[in-house]
């Protein structure tokens, strides 16, 4: 394929404590980065949130999207005095920019992708037999919430197929082609399997 793959395991990916619970690094670009202000382009993690209420980390020359793997989340975004409340359902993404103090409220599993604000990204829940298609210029991050299997297509061809267990990512970048991808879950469940972000 015109592409280059790479698939992680739950191994690679950084673990950490922050004030509000715990957040695991899947992936950050370029991966000789580091996650302070302007040593990264972007950032893919996900945050086990343990308390009821917590203050998101100020990130002035980044945007955001949240969303939130299994409970209702509530954001306050505080802009000039004024206050902006959010209110998400599960597997819903929201956007922000990382310069505005915003607290969230309610304990959940969230799933993060941090960018600098020159690049455009997109955050958005698969289920099964759902198809995604990809294109030149742009990383992909796909993160498996449930057991699957990602077919590969050109046309009406398949070319390759990849099976990834719970919690493992693949990265596609260097695509040169377009592909269509088909991802068929194991379970056959109604919630989704896989969470895809994308930053061009």
């Amino acid at each position: 394929m015109t592409m280059k793959l790479t698939k992680l395991h739950k191994n690679n990916y950084k673990m950490s404590t922050w004030s509000g619970g715990e957040t695991t690094e899947i992936y950050l670009f370029p991966i000789q980065g580091t996650y302070d202000i302007g040593k990264f382009d972007f950032r893919v993690s996900t945050a086990n949130v343990q308390l009821e209420k917590t203050v998101f980390t100020v990130l002035p020359g980044y945007k955001r999207l949240i969303m939130s793997l299994d409970q209702p989340l509530t954001l306050n975004h505080i802009h000039n005095q004024r206050r902006e409340k959010v209110l998400l359902i599960p597997f819903e993404s929201h956007y922000f920019l990382g310069k505005e103090q915003t607290e969230s409220i309610g304990k959940c599993t969230d799933f993060n992708l941090i960018y600098k604000e020159e690049l455009a990204g997109e955050l958005k829940a698969y289920r099964h037999k759902e198809s995604l298609s990809i294109s030149s210029n742009q990383k992909y991050i796909i993160f498996a919430l449930k057991e699957l299997i990602i077919d590969f297509y050109q046309g009406v061809e398949k070319v390759k197929s990849c099976h990834l267990y719970n919690n493992d990512t693949i990265v596609l970048e260097k695509v040169a082609k377009r592909y269509q991808l088909l991802l068929i879950g194991q379970e056959r469940a109604e919630i989704p399997i896989a969470v895809v972000a994308s930053v061009v």
